[in-house]
Order: C-alpha cells, then structure tokens, then sequence
C-alpha cells in the first residue's frame, strides 16, 4: 500500500476507534447505572418486607440514592406514586430493563476491531521503515548506498584524467568514512586500469580482504587479487590464498574457480574408474570375467 493511502486510512482508524469506544463507555456505564439502581430497589424491598412497614427511622433522604429520579429517568423509567401508605421513602418505581438495542457489544467489537488493525498498520509501517533504514546501512558499508558530494568529487576528477587527484579525495573520503568499502574498490580500478600500478592496487585488495564481506563477494576479490599476485610473480602467495578461499569458502563460485586454479577435484566429483580388465578368450570362447585358460 503505498504511503499516500496509508495516511487517510490511520485517520479514518483513529476515528472509528475513537467513537466506538466513547460510545461503548457511555453505554456501559448508562448500564451499570441501571444495574446499580435495581440492585438498591431489591435491597430496599426486602428491607421492606422483612419490617412489614417502611422503618421509621429512614427518611426520604435516606432512600437509596440509585433510585432517584435521575437514576430512574437514565435508565428510560417514569416515577409514579405508591399507593401503599409510608411508601414514600421508596423509590417510585422500578427501573426499566436493560434495553436491547443499546449495542454495547456492537461498539466494543468495532473498538477491539479499529485497535487490531491500527496496531498491524502500525506494526507493518515499522518494521518497513526499519528493514530500509538497515539495507540502506549495509548498502553504504558495502558500496551500493547513496554517494555523497566527496565522492561525486572524485568521480568528476578521474572522468577529467585527474587520476591522482581522485585517488587523494578518495582517501580523504575514507578517513572519514572508514568502512566505505566501495571507496577501496574504486582506488584499487584506478591503479590497475588508469594508472597501471599494479603493486599499488594488490595493497588496495589487501585492505579490501580484511572487510567482513558476503562469502561470495570476498572470494571475487580475493581471486582478483590472485591475479594480480600471478602478474607481480608473486606465486607462492596467489596459491596460499587460493588455499584460503577454498578452506575458509569451499561453496561459493569463487572456491571453484581456486580449485581448478590448483588442479584439485571439485567436491562430489566422482573418482576415475579403473581401467576394465581386457577380457580373457580360450579357443575363441570369451571367459567369464575372473577366469584364467588352462595351462
């Protein structure tokens, strides 16, 4: 859903949530009211019948205060006077039942409702922005994020043939942002290829191996510096390192493409089969394999 959408409907949520829940409060507590002064009425009948006669010491002031007019007018009931003498210090009348279609439950359940789905919105929203705000980070440290002005600078420097130039805002670039492994990436193709330094772009390789790259991505560079030891005939360290990315890196493409560099078997491969037996023939007969003629 996209954010343009999402904002008119947390608004609409909101709304919903808002209004039920007043609504169901004001129901249940219209409600309990009720319950409250039919729970005074019976107690005052039963005092009532337990004296036979209305106790001569309440008065109408002491009349349960659940069955005043207010108590009685809230739960929709209309006083009338008691035709039994000494009644006034009762209530008037019972209050009305609980109405039907007060909705209490229809309220509560589009309140519990509203509430879910803001929560899952929400939770959603979160979890999203939070998932680009990481790739983003892993994108800057691995090369792929957003390029700043400084570096925009040096890429502007190589494309006019400063090439130097571009290596020193790259490495400016790097003190203040260490971890920028792409800036390495990008000084070591600037030493190979423009200025055909290759000594200079082995070191920058070797800086770039001791970043905690993919598997897949540090074999890559790890092969290419390879090729550049094999160039500055510097054999015994491509082979210890092809060693290192098969040992450390066995399944990555990278570990294949060092395997074969060594001449070692792939991993699964099956062994070469013995060479048959040349099969054994008596008197033009071929025998079964095993089998010797007769001396």
């Amino acid at each position: 859903m996209k954010g343009l959408l999402r904002i008119p409907l947390y608004g609409v949520l909101i709304i919903v949530c808002t209004v039920s829940l007043q609504r169901f409060l004001r129901v249940y507590n219209a409600r309990s009211a009720r319950e409250a002064a039919r729970f005074d009425l019976e107690q005052w009948e039963k005092k009532w019948t337990d004296h036979g006669t209305p106790p001569a010491a309440e008065s109408a002031t002491n009349a349960p205060a659940a069955a005043s007019t207010n108590a009685v007018a809230d739960a929709g009931a209309t006083n009338s006077p008691s035709s039994t003498p000494g009644a006034t210090n009762a209530p008037a009348a019972a209050p009305a039942a609980t109405p039907a279609t007060d909705h209490l439950g229809l309220y509560g359940g589009v309140g519990v409702f509203s509430i879910l789905a803001l929560a899952i919105l929400g939770a959603y929203d979160i979890s999203r922005y939070l998932g680009q705000r990481a790739h983003q980070f892993i994108a800057s440290e691995d090369g792929d994020g957003n390029q700043d002005a400084e570096y925009e600078e040096a890429e502007r420097l190589w494309a006019n043939g400063d090439h130097l130039g571009a290596v020193h805002v790259l490495r400016e670039y790097l003190k203040r942002h260490p971890r920028r492994v792409h800036a390495h990436f990008r000084i070591a193709e600037i030493y190979e290829k423009d200025l055909h330094n290759p000594l200079a772009a082995a070191l920058e390789h070797e800086e770039i191996l001791k970043f905690k790259l993919e598997p897949e991505r540090w074999g890559w560079a790890a092969i290419h510096l390879c090729n550049l030891y094999y160039h500055l005939n510097q054999e015994q360290k491509a082979e210890a390192l092809l060693n290192r990315i098969v040992s450390e890196f066995g399944h990555t493409q990278a570990a294949r493409k060092a395997r074969k560099r060594l001449g070692l078997p792939e991993d699964g491969e099956a062994e070469e089969e013995a060479p048959e037996e040349p099969a054994v023939t008596e008197g033009g007969v071929q025998l079964p394999r095993g089998f010797r003629p007769k001396k």
